[in-house]
């Protein structure tokens, strides 16, 4: 029997669900299961964002087929592995990009970042016969909501005296702030690495959804669909709780948008075979519920009408179920 060959997505997924029902069982592991820690390191493992991700926001224009992913794991001087966010090299170059996640500020990332360089250095190092010079571009991409007031170089660190400044060690990082770009200056960029650092960037669950509407609205490329999919099907049903079904439903149907009509009657048919299953139970879904819904989080009319196809009557039918005034 043919097995079924396992995607990277498959396993990201998995690894989701297994630690969320591990989490949920009350089960503590020493090392703490980050969903969006591990959300970015997804998105830059295709070479095609990390050449985005390098040109948008450091200016680095490279094209994604001479860029290689390379192994992350190294065993540091006191014998401890540990597993960094993302490296990649420049094809037959000796320069390397190091990025590392923080959704929080850490005092001690100068020296870090120091040691981190060092540890890549002597693993590239150690299989060479003749020892070749690199270069280590660390990257810090921080996505926290405290103002990042740490050094970004490893000179910081230490002791500014004029009669010794010859001795400073210098290694800097470049640090991609979130808190440095607008919503609007996010959205342009119009990526993958810009929508999950939208995402982000919300303080509110409302902020979020209207972000992700936002996002459906302007995405028309149907891997950024689906990839949209899949961020709130299992990276944000926590925050969206029971709009989640909602927006996998608009999600759903901007990802058939060729079909148009024909998707809003596959919407309907399954609406009405629920229905059918739910008048038992004395329950009913229906559209007009998902345009009350829609309407309970802010969307404007033209919204609704363009992602449930609703008649302005069937807005204003909502409207007077939910007590809201008609315009």
């Amino acid at each position: 029997m043919k097995l079924k060959q396992i995607s990277k997505e498959d396993v990201l997924i998995f690894k989701i669900y297994f630690f969320r029902e591990l989490d949920k069982a009350g089960v503590k592991d020493k090392v703490k299961y980050q969903k969006h820690d591990r959300s970015f390191k997804f998105i830059l493992s295709s070479r095609k964002e990390m050449s985005d991700f390098l040109r948008q926001f450091l200016g680095f224009y490279i094209k994604d087929k001479k860029l290689e992913e390379q192994k992350n794991n190294f065993i540091n001087e006191n014998f401890e592995k540990r597993e960094s966010d993302v490296i990649y090299k420049i094809k037959d170059t000796e320069i390397y990009f190091l990025i590392e996640h923080q959704s929080s500020v850490d005092k001690n990332m100068p020296e870090r970042i120091l040691k981190y360089s060092l540890e890549i250095r002597r693993a590239v190092q150690e299989n060479q016969e003749e020892k070749k010079k690199l270069l280590v571009v660390p990257i810090v991409l921080y996505t926290g909501k405290r103002k990042w007031n740490v050094a970004t170089n490893f000179s910081g660190m230490q002791i500014k005296d004029e009669q010794y400044k010859e001795f400073i060690i210098k290694q800097k990082y470049k640090l991609i702030d979130i808190n440095k770009y607008t919503k609007n200056e996010l959205i342009r960029k119009n990526t993958k690495m810009s929508s999950m650092l939208l995402i982000e960037k919300c303080k509110t669950k409302e902020e979020v959804i209207d972000i992700l509407m936002n996002l459906i609205e302007l995405t028309e490329n149907q891997d950024r669909i689906k990839w949209l999919e899949k961020i709130v099907e299992y990276i944000l049903p926590d925050i969206l709780g029971e709009n989640k079904n909602i927006i996998l439903k608009i999600l759903k149907g901007k990802e058939k948008d060729e079909m148009d009509d024909e998707w809003f009657e596959t919407i309907k048919r399954n609406e009405a075979k629920k229905e059918n299953k739910l008048r038992k139970e004395g329950k009913k879904e229906t559209i007009l519920e998902i345009i009350k819904n829609m309407l309970e989080l802010n969307q404007d009319e033209k919204t609704i009408m363009k992602f449930t196809k609703a008649k302005k009557s069937d807005i204003e039918k909502a409207k007077k179920e939910l007590q809201m005034q008609v315009n």
